[in-house]
């Protein structure tokens, strides 16, 4: 490994609190858990199937099972994550569809 492999793991956490914003993760089959995330709010897209729009987002948090959401750990269309789809709204579970990317600190989810 790379010596930014090996600091991206230590500054995650101190990164989340300066710019994130409190959302819950959901996995499949369990309970939620409180972590923070940079929510990105994208404009809104097609339902694949049907002719409905919904919100896209893409919501980068720390790569751990504790803290935030393992890379290895997602279950895409089973897990949830809960948050506001605009901001001031009322939080509200939205499903995981896809992994977009990962490294040793941080994986960033597409939710619609």
């Amino acid at each position: 490994m790379g010596d930014l492999d090996d600091v991206l793991p230590a500054i995650a956490a101190d990164a989340m609190l300066a710019v994130g914003e409190t959302i819950y993760y959901k996995p499949a089959g369990g309970d939620d858990r409180e972590i923070e995330a940079v929510v990105d709010r994208n404009p809104p897209v097609t339902v694949p199937g049907t002719s409905g729009i919904t919100p896209s987002m893409r919501i980068t948090v720390i790569n751990n099972s504790t803290t935030g959401i393992a890379s290895d750990e997602v279950n895409l269309g089973g897990d949830q994550v809960k948050l506001a789809v605009r901001l001031g709204d009322t939080a509200e579970y939205r499903p995981i569809i896809a992994l977009v990317s990962h490294d040793t600190g941080f994986v960033t989810v597409e939710v619609m």
